[in-house]
């Protein structure tokens, strides 16, 4: 097959296989039940609230929906229920029914995922390619499977992998030339948004600047001028001025103005929470269980934590309680290993060969990957026992380096090539498997 030919096919392959994840996604959207997926009524709740506000209420509020802990969405200093909320409010106003608001709340999520995926597969190619990050999406079930339902995540995941894609697209030029002043107030509003998404996804911030800082030492070594360092040094401050100008409003002020008048948290929780949940009485097995004597090692051993993690990162759905089978975890954990396997093998006889920015990438991507577990343990035995999955999709970029970061590298056509593409068509057919038969036809999510 000639070279035109294998452009063709991969162009065609990939808009076919974009297509088909969103038709899956439109049905799941379109035909489960209301709530039969993760803390949705609570989502929705919170959106709900911004479709009629411009600004949280004060903590114990009688507005909001509150969870089983005694905790409103509307308090989390995420701004996407603001966005979400008043995106709602416009289509309620086009006709939308109003009881029905939850699925104008799920189609954004799948509007979302089909732009993320798009701009993905269609940025320009260089040293680092996000077009791989878009097939490693591709393969993953519960991450395809968030954008199919009202909530926060799909809005993080998102502008995590927006913010990466500028930061990929600045490696191949000196940075001086390439973080231009459009881009610098891009970059700055992208980051403002994602410090002010759920917190887990502050993290993402982590990567794209590790990539930033390595060209910049490429730069440096190869001796910019001293001119251009000073244009650049401007652009970088107002980026980062407009990101904390767009984050502060909910993740400082408000905090602060809630402590000033004497609101509380722990007393909001207290009158809120459902019986189990209380600070003053936190007797649910698995709340707070670091108050109850328990450790991380029986946290990891007893309780399975990070088998249990490890699988929701798959795929487990409903309110956690859909998992797949066994058999094909035991698939995907064999195709993932040997892909990391192939991909040590790679870095370590062409180290020498790989660009700086791939170098770091691979390099800082266990770290932060390593980080993300640890935070996603701690809350686990000191909040709540959720060995969810879905904590760790800030690391989705960091999980692509481990498992393909050789494929910003290896030619196109080689042998390397055809068995990473072979291996991706298998993954993919499992993803839609799984959706298919666990969510889109499951009686118990309609």
């Amino acid at each position: 097959m000639s070279c035109s030919r294998t452009r063709l096919f991969i162009r065609l392959g990939k808009v076919l296989a974009v297509a088909l994840v969103l038709v899956l996604a439109t049905g799941i959207a379109a035909r489960t039940r209301y709530g039969a997926h993760p803390d949705e009524r609570v989502h929705v709740g919170g959106f709900n609230y911004f479709e009629q506000h411009w600004w949280p209420p004060d903590y114990g509020s009688d507005e909001v929906v509150y969870s089983g802990y005694g905790w409103s969405r509307v308090y989390t200093g995420e701004l996407v229920y603001l966005i979400y909320g008043k995106l709602g409010h416009i289509i309620q106003w086009l006709g939308h029914s109003e009881e029905q608001s939850y699925l104008a709340y799920r189609m954004i999520n799948v509007v979302l995922l089909g732009l993320t995926l798009t701009a993905l597969f269609t940025a320009r190619p260089g040293v680092i390619k996000p077009s791989v990050v878009g097939l490693t999406l591709l393969c993953v079930p519960q991450v395809l499977y968030v954008y199919t339902y009202a909530n926060s995540d799909a809005w993080g995941i998102t502008l995590s992998l927006l913010l990466f894609i500028m930061a990929a697209n600045m490696m191949d030029q000196p940075l001086a030339v390439s973080f231009s002043w459009r881009r610098a107030v891009l970059f700055g509003a992208i980051a403002g948004l994602l410090m002010a998404s759920k917190t887990p996804y502050i993290l993402a911030l982590v990567l794209p600047l590790l990539l930033l800082g390595s060209r910049g030492v490429q730069d440096w070594r190869a001796g910019s001028a001293e001119s251009q360092w000073s244009s650049f040094g401007k652009r970088v401050l107002v980026s980062a001025l407009l990101a904390l100008t767009i984050a502060a409003p909910l993740r400082i002020i408000y905090p602060l103005t809630q402590s000033r008048a004497g609101h509380s948290v722990e007393a909001m929780r207290e009158a809120q929470a459902i019986e189990g949940y209380r600070p003053s009485s936190p007797t649910y097995p698995t709340y707070r269980m670091a108050a109850k004597g328990v450790a991380y090692r029986q946290m990891l051993g007893r309780q399975q934590w990070m088998e249990l993690t490890a699988g929701s990162f798959y795929g487990c759905f409903r309110n956690m309680n859909v998992r797949s089978p066994f058999w094909l975890y035991a698939l995907v954990a064999a195709g993932a290993g040997i892909t990391v396997v192939w991909n040590m093998v790679g870095g370590w006889r062409f180290w020498k060969n790989y660009p700086l920015a791939l170098k770091c990438g691979l390099v800082a991507s266990p770290f932060i990957l390593a980080a993300n577990v640890w935070g996603s343990m701690i809350h686990s035995l000191h909040v709540d026992f959720q060995p969810q999955g879905r904590y760790l999709f800030a690391s989705l970029v960091p999980v692509t380096f481990l498992l393909a970061g050789d494929m910003h590298f290896i030619a196109s056509k080689s042998p390397v090539w055809r068995f990473r593409l072979f291996l991706f068509i298998v993954m993919f057919a499992l993803a839609v498997y799984d959706l298919l038969l666990l969510v889109l036809l499951n009686p118990a999510l309609r």
